[in-house]
Formats: structure tokens, C-alpha cells, sequence
């Protein structure tokens, strides 16, 4: 077939700009390094294509008056309408025109346009089951890393298989509106299943700064809970985190049998601090409670690779952008979709051009989509795979920590296969935190209200659980879940501590021998 003269390729993206640096992961100050990025790697690779790029920046707020800064709410409002009016006012009819935004937005309703309007529809932040059906997105491209509906259904199908059914989301509503957005595309996707029982809960740490105010709200909200959930996930900024399960060990949890439980400061020297022994073994201690679930699955050393060499690149970009303040951390993740996502973009392009016939238009978005089904892109050291529906390539890793070895070690291992069906490998001889062969049970031994006669009848030679047994956390970051699964267990020695573990010591570093995925703790 005849090769045609490449035309412009016109690359747009919707984006607000953030005042804060802390309001979503997908704002200017976010997503800019590494569009700059992709855009100069785009140009080396074809310097025969002419690429343009532009911008449709929000700037109003939600009262509509001029704003040079916005919110993620406020552009998720007005998406659409700034879509429509660079479709009939400044699209250039000569050029091919393709969509390629991060997220927060009305993506759904952009769809929509992109169907009607027959332009290619890039995401690498959003993302929706919807996108399988060709009928209904036949221009849309999720090249995203798991997005909130990918983490609901993954979410749904890990609590079923170990019967966990009785479960409380937590939000701190102070946290980034990039996590209030995924907080409500779960929590409405999982009370939508009638097999679990989800209640919500809300509080703003950012308002709880007097004395004892924080305690009071956690105290009256884990008392709520306490009769009927062990679950909870949790959705907020790492710090608010911290606090929250500060308040959770030092708290004593009162048996009728044994006496209370808590948290004792001389069980961990605070000086001096490079006592690295212990701290390590509190540090463990804290380690065995916790699951994680990545939904990325681990990078791999290819992306690893490609994240080190432009890191440094995005961070000065970021430092650059005028009036916009720092971001308060890069995401890897997403900016590395973003990166790679324009790679893509112009080499279907480039090859829609060089081998379609004539009769047919290389420019429509339904073409261009049709280019990512089925298929790997080799982009420098790295690849992204497509599924038969154009819908990117998950992997999950579900990982706990190995006390005896120091280091979490994964237990669950699954992939989607080229037709989207996730295929799971479970490690042999599993043993949990507690050295059980069998998960913690979704209602305790003596039930929830631990007053079973029947149960503590047998005190002197079991285990007791307390009702509080269990803590999901959900923390974005690289796209990440932390599944906190706190038993609280102890036998009837008097001296022995079911949980001793120092609170200063629950912010996590980078450079942990937990894996530096755990960092990303620090930057939400």
C-alpha cells in the first residue's frame, strides 16, 4: 500500500492548575514534566512528524469566575463544555486530533464526545469497565495503571475469597481530592454487590488540631465499628494514617481474662536512636499485621530503569512551572504513563498513515483504538501490552511480611492475560503473620462482642481475638494497597505484649528493606 504524507498530529489535553500541589495527581503540576518528557522523546523518534500540543486549562472556579488556579472538582464540572468549545472553536480539521489526559474528570461524558466526534481518547489516570465494550468506546484507550473501578473489582474479589463480607470504608476528608475521587467510585461499586455489608465513615483530620480532638473522633468512630467490622479501608494522607493507627495501639484493649492489653513506652528504647536492633524489631513487629496489594504488581527493572533516568528530569520540570507551587511528590506511576502513553500515540499514528489504504480514513479514532488491541509496545527498555478490548495489562502482587526473613515476600501472584482474564498463582504452604494455616476469620472466636460463654470457658488454653481484628488501608501512590490485618492476639502471660510498637517509628523511609513502594507512604 501507498505510504501518505504524515500530517500534523495535535495532542490535547485538558488540565487544571493546582494552588496547593497536594489536590491531585493529575494536575498541570503533576502531569507537565512528564508530558514535556514524552513530547521531546516523541519528536527524537520521528523528527519527520510535526507534533503540536496544547493545553485546555481550566481557569474558573465553581462559581465560574475567573481563576487562574482551580480544583479537580472544578474541572470535573465543566470538562465537557471546555471540550465541545476547543472542538468547534479551535480544532484544526487538518490535523489529526487525539485526546490524551491524565484523569479527574468526567471521562465517561468525554467518551461520549470522543465517540461522537470519531478522536482517538487517551487516558493514563482514568479508567472504567466500560471501556471493553467497543460498542460504547470504540475511540477510547485506558493506558492507565489500575484505576478506582480496577481496584473495587480487585478489592471484591479478595475479601469473597477469604470471607471477609462485613466491611467499613474510612475517608479523611482532608486528604487529596485525587483520593476522595477513588473513595467514591469504590465505596459506591462495593455496596453495589449485595454479597457485602459496607458502611461509610468520614472525618477531616485537618480540622481536628485541638488537644484530644483527634482521639475523641477515632475513639467514637472505632467504638461504631466495634460491634459488627473488623475491616476497614481507609482513605487519606499517610500522616493521617499514622495517627490513626498510633491512636489504635495505644489504646488498651480490656479481656475480662487477662487484663488490658497496650502499648508500653519502656518496651522500646527511644534512646539512642540508632539503636538499630530494635528499632528493626519493632519495625518487623508492625510489619507482620500488614498485606499488600499493588495492583501495578511490582515495576519491572525496564520500568525501574526508565523511572531513575527521567525522575530527576520531571522533578526540575516541576520546580520550573511558573506560579505553580512543587508538587508534594511525584507519582512514578502515572507519570510514567503519561511518558509512555505519547510514545504510543504517534507510532500508531505513524503507522496508520504508511500502510492504510485509500479509501479509508488513517486519521479516525476508531482506526487509531483498533492499533492497540491485542498487542505489546516496545518503548526503549520497556514494553505496555493491550488486551483484545484496548484495555492495558494489570498484574497484581499480594504480599506479607516474612518475620524470619525481613522482607515481605509475595504470596498471591496474577496477571490478565491478552483477552482480560486474570489468571492467580497462590504460594504453597501459605502461613499468615500469626503462623495460622487458615485467614483470620471476618467474626471472632467469641464473636464480635467476645460475650460467648461457651468461648471463654476455654480461656486458659486459647487465643483470644479482639473484635478490632482486622484494618484495610488504601493508600494511592504508585497505585498501591496497604491491607492492614491487625489480630490482636495474646496468651495469658501477664508480661507479654501483643503489640509493641513505637509510634515515631510508623512513618516509613525510603530506603527500608521493605521495598521502596512503601515510601510512596511519604508523598500522598
Amino acid at each position: 500500500m501507498a505510504e501518505r504524507s504524515l500530517p500534523t498530529l495535535d495532542l490535547v489535553t485538558s488540565i487544571f492548575r493546582d494552588a496547593t500541589g497536594r489536590d491531585s495527581m493529575v494536575s498541570l503540576n503533576y502531569i507537565g514534566p512528564s508530558v514535556a518528557t514524552g513530547l521531546a522523546e516523541l519528536r527524537r523518534t520521528y523528527p519527520f512528524l510535526n507534533v503540536t500540543h496544547r493545553y485546555v486549562v481550566f481557569e474558573q472556579d465553581a462559581d465560574m469566575k475567573s481563576s487562574y488556579y482551580a480544583t479537580c472538582l472544578d474541572q470535573s464540572y465543566y470538562q465537557g463544555v471546555n471540550m465541545a468549545q476547543w472542538y468547534y472553536r479551535e480544532r484544526r480539521p487538518e490535523a489529526v486530533s487525539v485526546w490524551i489526559n491524565a484523569g479527574c474528570g468526567e471521562y465517561l461524558i468525554l467518551n461520549e464526545l470522543a465517540r461522537a466526534w470519531n478522536v482517538l481518547y487517551v487516558t493514563t489516570a482514568a479508567g472504567d469497565r466500560i471501556a471493553r465494550n467497543r460498542a460504547l468506546a470504540p475511540t477510547w484507550i485506558p493506558a492507565t495503571y489500575p484505576a478506582p473501578a480496577d481496584y473495587a473489582e480487585y478489592y471484591h474479589r479478595f475479601l469473597l475469597r477469604h470471607n471477609w463480607t462485613t466491611i467499613a470504608i474510612i475517608l479523611d476528608s482532608s486528604g487529596p481530592q485525587f483520593l476522595k475521587n477513588t473513595h467514591l467510585v469504590v465505596s459506591r461499586t462495593l455496596q453495589a454487590y449485595k454479597d457485602l455489608r459496607v458502611t461509610l465513615h468520614k472525618y477531616a483530620s485537618a480540622e481536628l488540631i485541638k488537644p484530644g480532638a483527634f482521639e475523641g473522633t477515632v475513639g467514637v468512630l472505632l467504638s461504631d465499628l466495634k460491634p459488627s467490622c473488623r475491616i476497614i479501608l481507609f482513605f487519606g494522607h499517610s500522616d493521617s494514617l499514622r495517627r490513626f493507627l498510633v491512636y489504635i495501639v495505644q489504646q488498651p484493649f480490656v479481656n475480662p481474662y487477662f487484663g488490658a492489653f497496650e502499648w508500653n513506652v519502656t518496651d522500646v528504647p527511644l534512646e539512642p536512636r540508632d539503636n538499630l536492633t530494635m528499632l528493626n524489631e519493632v519495625v518487623r513487629s508492625a510489619y507482620r499485621s500488614v498485606i499488600l496489594i499493588l495492583l501495578s504488581g511490582d515495576f519491572t527493572a525496564s520500568e525501574k530503569e526508565q523511572i531513575d533516568a527521567l525522575l530527576p528530569t520531571w522533578t526540575g520540570f516541576a520546580a520550573k512551572l511558573p506560579h505553580l507551587p512543587t508538587p508534594y511528590g511525584p507519582n512514578p506511576g502515572y507519570l510514567l504513563a503519561m511518558h509512555n502513553a505519547i510514545q504510543m500515540v504517534g507510532q500508531v499514528v505513524v503507522e496508520s498513515f504508511n500502510t492504510s489504504n485509500t479509501t479509508s480514513d488513517p486519521g479516525s479514532g476508531i482506526l487509531l483504538a483498533q492499533q492497540f488491541f491485542n498487542r505489546t509496545f516496545r518503548l526503549g527498555n520497556g514494553h505496555v501490552s493491550f488486551s483484545i478490548y484496548g484495555t492495558r495489562i494489570h498484574s497484581i502482587s499480594v504480599k506479607q511480611f516474612d518475620y524470619r526473613r525481613g522482607a515481605f515476600q509475595t504470596f498471591i501472584q496474577a496477571s490478565e492475560d491478552m483477552e482480560g482474564v486474570l489468571q492467580e498463582r497462590t504460594a504453597e504452604n501459605l502461613r499468615w503473620f500469626d503462623g495460622q494455616l487458615s485467614v483470620p476469620l471476618n467474626e471472632p472466636r467469641c464473636g464480635y462482642r467476645g460475650d460467648a460463654i461457651r468461648c471463654f470457658s476455654k480461656a486458659s488454653n486459647m487465643i483470644v481475638t479482639s473484635s478490632a481484628g482486622g484494618i484495610i488501608v488504601l493508600l494511592f501512590g504508585i497505585v498501591m494497597t496497604t491491607v492492614i490485618i491487625k489480630s490482636i492476639h495474646r496468651h495469658k502471660k501477664a508480661n507479654s505484649n501483643w503489640w509493641t510498637l513505637d509510634p515515631h517509628h510508623l512513618c516509613l523511609q525510603k530506603g527500608q528493606s521493605t521495598s521502596w513502594v512503601i515510601s510512596i507512604l511519604q508523598i500522598l
